[in-house]
């Protein structure tokens, strides 16, 4: 999941678990954290959490406790639409 994270570098950056399997990575794509979640589930049988969920728009809730095989597959299916979402002209950092 890290070395997925660094492939998009000014996409997204990551907030580190202090323990468990879930992650929230803040983005910079040109749309809602909940309307990219409608979008990936609809057109990629992916499922993660929208920031919105807690209050955190531009955030993304990803769980990572799965099979690293799935995992790999999820974020490759993510990796897919983002190529068809722009991202904002501003850098995370």
């Amino acid at each position: 999941m890290w070395k997925w994270i660094t492939t998009h570098e000014g996409v997204f950056e990551c907030i580190p678990p202090v323990a468990g399997a879930i992650t929230l990575l803040r983005h910079t794509l040109n749309m809602s954290s909940n309307d990219f979640v409608v979008k990936l589930r609809d057109e990629k049988d992916v499922l993660i959490v929208p920031g919105e969920q807690f209050f955190m728009d531009g955030y993304l809730r990803i769980g990572f406790g799965c099979a690293a095989d799935q995992l790999t597959e999820a974020l490759t299916r993510v990796s897919d639409l983002m190529k068809t979402i722009p991202v904002d002209n501003f850098s995370l950092k």
